[in-house]
C-alpha cells in the first residue's frame, strides 16, 4: 500500500455504482459520492465492447482520485480487455500530466499543480475494483498492467472469505469490500445466516490486520426503502464496517448520516477527553486507554464531518 498512490476509495464512507453505459450516470453519482464505473454487474454481455469504449472519456473528465473503475472478473477475456484499456488510459493519462509538469518547470512558485498531483502527493487517476477477488496472484495480475493504481478487492465468493488476510496485506490492496449478494448464492445461504455473519466478522478483521481502512459492506438492494438502507448502514457501522457500497445517490446521504456521531456521543467523547491523565469514570465508566481512543475517534468523525 505505501507505493500506491491516493484515492478518496480510502477514506470515502460510500461508494456510489453507475453503469459505463451511460457515463451521464457516473457524473451525476460523483455529485452525491465517489463513484464506481461498472463494467461487470451493471453492464450486459452485448453491452461490454460499447462500455469500455468510454473508459478514455470518462477517466479525462474526472477529477483525479474520485473515480473507481469495476472491471469484469479477471479470469475471463472481457475481464482482461477490461485491464488492457485501463493500461492504455493510464498511460495516456500519465503522459499527458509528465508533458504538462514538464512544461511548467522553471515558471514561479504558486501555480497550481498539474492535475493528479497535490502538494506533492501523487493522485491516482482512477481506482480499479476487482471483483471475486480471492487471491493475491489475482491482485497482482491487475497490478502488474496498472502500477501504482489503488485496488479495492471485491469479496463475494467462498475462497475470498478464506483469503482475506491474503487480500488485505497484498500491497497494492487499499480496501476490501463485501459483496453478500453474490456471496450468499455462492455459499447456498440467506443474506442474513450465520455464515454470513462469519464471513463480514473475517473482512472486517483481515482489514485491520493489513492495517487498511475499514472496509465498505455490501449495497443495501432495495434503493427505495429509506428505513433498509439506515438499518443497513447501523448494522454495517456496528460490525466495524467503514461505510457502504451504494446503488441510488439517496442512500449515499442516508448512509453519510447513519455514520455521523450523535450530540450525546460528542457530548461524551468530550467529557472523557477532559479526565485528567485518563483516570477517572464517565457515567460510571472507568475511562482507561480503549474508552480514550474511542472518544478521540468520535470527535474526529464529528470534526470532519463539520468540515
Amino acid at each position: 500500500m505505501t507505493s500506491t498512490e491516493q484515492h478518496e476509495i480510502l477514506s470515502t464512507r460510500t461508494a456510489l455504482f453507475a453503469p459505463l453505459t451511460r457515463p451521464d450516470r457516473v457524473h451525476k453519482a460523483l455529485a452525491a459520492s465517489p463513484a464506481i464505473a461498472d463494467l461487470e454487474d451493471a453492464v450486459g454481455p452485448d453491452d461490454k465492447d460499447s462500455a469500455r469504449d468510454n473508459l478514455a472519456d470518462l477517466i479525462g473528465d474526472v477529477t483525479p482520485g474520485r473515480l473507481t473503475v469495476r472491471i469484469n472478473d479477471i479470469a475471463t477475456e472481457v475481464g482482461q480487455a477490461d485491464v488492457a484499456e485501463l493500461a492504455r488510459c493510464l498511460e495516456a493519462t500519465r503522459g499527458s500530466a509528465g508533458s504538462k509538469a514538464e512544461g511548467e518547470l522553471g515558471q514561479t512558485t504558486g501555480e497550481t499543480p498539474p492535475a493528479g498531483r497535490e502538494n506533492g502527493t501523487s493522485i491516482a487517476p482512477f481506482a480499479v475494483m476487482i471483483p471475486k477477488a480471492e487471491s493475491a496472484g489475482q491482485v497482482m495480475k491487475v497490478a502488474e498492467q496498472l502500477p501504482d493504481i489503488p485496488i479495492v478487492a471485491l469479496v463475494e465468493t467462498a475462497r475470498g472469505v478464506a483469503n482475506t488476510t491474503e487480500l488485505a496485506t497484498c500491497t497494492p490492496v487499499v480496501r476490501l469490500t463485501l459483496g453478500a449478494l453474490d456471496l450468499a448464492v455462492d455459499l447456498g445461504c440467506e443474506p442474513q445466516g450465520a455464515a454470513m455473519s462469519l464471513a463480514r466478522a473475517n473482512v472486517v478483521l483481515s482489514s485491520r490486520l493489513g492495517n487498511l481502512p475499514a472496509p465498505l459492506d455490501s449495497p443495501e438492494p432495495d434503493v427505495r426503502n429509506a428505513e433498509a438502507t439506515e438499518g443497513a448502514a447501523q448494522r454495517a457501522m456496528t460490525d466495524g464496517f467503514g461505510g457502504m457500497l451504494c446503488l441510488h445517490p439517496t442512500q449515499a446521504q442516508i448512509i453519510a448520516k447513519a455514520y455521523l456521531p450523535s450530540e450525546a456521543d460528542v457530548e461524551w467523547a468530550k467529557e472523557v477527553l477532559a479526565v485528567a491523565d485518563g483516570v477517572g469514570t464517565v457515567g460510571g465508566q472507568m475511562v482507561d486507554r480503549p474508552v480514550k481512543l474511542r472518544a478521540e475517534r468520535i470527535l474526529k468523525d464529528a470534526e470532519q464531518a463539520a468540515s
